[in-house]
């Protein structure tokens, strides 16, 4: 996890998704070092290696649901995993709730890179005071 007040200069951020390149490259902008992982089974195998401090994640996926994989990864009753869920939709599916419950930052798309980048920080800046 990250140790110090540079939140964006040593964070490892684990994108769920190949589809937004933008994204990515805002946040490595900002000083995050970012893995792509493009299906939650890769992201799975990536984790482990990459131990990533926040995860960004889509809400639904074919092989499993963003709020399953952040539990698998890490964002479960530790709450040590920093999430962001990217998402179509409005609020109140099954799959919305459960990320919810585990403290998830929910960002409807399309949004700006920048907003991403807040959230990110935002969500980091929150892990760090719940797990000091």
């Amino acid at each position: 996890m990250v140790d110090d007040g540079q939140i964006g200069a040593r964070a490892q951020v684990l994108f769920v998704d190949g589809d937004h390149g933008d994204y990515v490259e805002a946040l490595r902008i900002a000083g995050y070092r970012v893995e792509v992982a493009a299906t939650a089974l890769l992201a799975l195998e990536r984790a482990s290696s990459v131990r990533p401090d926040a995860l960004i994640v889509p809400l639904s996926m074919p092989d499993m649901s963003g709020a399953d994989l952040a539990d698998r990864i890490g964002a479960g009753p530790a709450r040590t995993l920093a999430v962001v869920v990217l998402t179509r939709v409005g609020g109140g599916s099954v799959h919305e709730d459960g990320a919810a419950a585990a403290g998830a930052a929910f960002c409807r798309l399309p949004c700006a890179p920048s907003d991403l980048v807040t959230m990110v920080a935002k969500q980091l800046a929150t892990r760090r005071r719940l797990n000091p």
